[in-house]
């Protein structure tokens, strides 16, 4: 099952702003059996970007919903709360339809509604092709995830008493060495899928969803290989829109000039570093990975600073305590450390959301800036540490 740890539900669906083509209509009708006279919702984005919920009253087991979108857009359907069978808790009686313009039609039973049968929709019978392609490693993946979540609860429990228990390093090791076979699973059926449907309103879906999860290197590779029509959809631009920002904050461009203030209460500003290398290092109390990390840019940084190497350290977190209680825990105060809150909503362009302004998306994620203020290198995830290893050899020869 590949939705419950590498997939979010259908919240993150209203958000959508789609953009391009005049929007055509859609009329999505059917016939249900099991309850007659019911209400159900229809969820989806319009081609203006408004939210729209729809919702109609079944009469004798039909139902009729029409709108507009711009080609295919993956919209949801459920069951009221004012339904006996919604099944609230039991992660709802709702489905996952693709929306596309012409006629819709969906047979099936009003308690089942992942059950139900479409006809009408290219992009939904390609929706459903890829969910054919994760059957065969269902089981095994399952088994897997059960025992991720068996982790996720031992940790919860743990951390509720005592938050730097020595045990949890040992339980957060095997939850990211469960999540990378699913991770990996997921991965490779994706990008077959991809592959063989470049012109896939759903490829272009799939590619925006994983666009922060994969590295920037094969998801720009893979936004390549899908269509032109493809690449201008919207699920297309924000794939692109992710590409764009994150080269522009890579090797070879200007560093974004911030100021803070540090934990000491004092501005710091990424200009005070000129004429020193200094390695911005995006972290957070709550990744385990970051604070595993630490311990080896810890080594750097007694191993280079002499020379002219900084670290500033900058955490997205709930809150100042839980930041400093990691600083002091991990003896990080040995360089100049700043917070974003984290879960804070900002106007656009905010200068205070230092990760927006370096499109942050993975952590950790180092990005080294050079003495004239050009970034020499951006470092997403532990793997890229052999990377920033090799560069900062490079850059300090004969200067250990």
């Amino acid at each position: 099952m590949k939705n419950l740890i590498t997939k979010i539900t259908f919240i993150s669906l209203l958000s959508l702003n789609v953009i391009g083509a005049q929007a055509q209509q859609f009329t999505l009708s059917g016939k249900l059996t099991g309850e007659p006279d019911a209400p159900v919702i229809l969820g989806y984005t319009s081609n203006d970007g408004k939210s729209i919920k729809d919702s109609t009253i079944l009469y004798n087991g039909t139902f009729t919903f029409k709108g507009n979108v711009n080609g295919g857009v993956l919209g949801y359907m459920y069951v009221s709360d004012k339904s006996s069978k919604s099944r609230i808790g039991d992660r709802g009686n709702s489905v996952q339809i693709f929306l596309e313009p012409g006629n819709i039609t969906a047979t099936g039973s009003f308690d089942n509604l992942p059950g139900l049968k479409f006809i009408g929709s290219r992009s939904q019978t390609e929706y459903e092709a890829l969910a054919d392609l994760f059957k065969p490693t269902d089981a095994e993946m399952d088994a897997i995830e059960k025992k991720w979540l068996s982790n996720q609860q031992e940790l919860f429990r743990i951390t509720r008493v005592d938050k730097y228990d020595k045990r949890l390093a040992a339980i957060n090791s095997t939850m990211d060495s469960l999540n990378d076979i699913l991770t990996a699973n997921t991965k490779k059926i994706e990008k077959q899928f991809i592959a063989a449907h470049p012109n896939s309103y759903v490829s272009a879906y799939e590619l925006n969803f994983f666009k922060t999860r994969w590295k920037i290197s094969e998801v720009t590779a893979i936004y390549k290989s899908l269509s032109p029509d493809m690449q201008n959809s919207y699920y297309g631009k924000q794939v692109q829109n992710i590409i764009i920002g994150i080269e522009s904050n890579s090797g070879g461009k200007v560093a974004k000039n911030f100021t803070s203030s540090d934990i000491n209460g004092k501005n710091v500003s990424l200009a005070d570093f000129k004429g020193r290398y200094v390695l911005l290092d995006f972290w957070g109390s709550w990744c385990g990975p970051c604070r595993e990390s630490t311990p080896h840019v810890k080594d750097l940084f007694a191993k280079y600073n002499k020379a002219g190497l900084d670290v500033l350290a900058i955490a997205v977190d709930d809150t100042p305590t839980d930041w400093e209680e990691a600083i002091k825990k991990d003896g990080t105060g040995i360089w100049h450390n700043i917070m974003i809150e984290k879960g804070r909503y900002k106007a656009a362009n905010d200068p205070t959301r230092i990760d927006e302004t370096y499109n942050i998306h993975v952590y950790p994620t180092k990005i080294l800036v050079g003495k004239d203020g050009i970034i020499v290198g951006r470092y997403d995830g532990t793997e890229s540490t052999a990377a920033l290893d090799k560069k900062l050899a490079d850059l300090f020869k004969g200067s250990d």
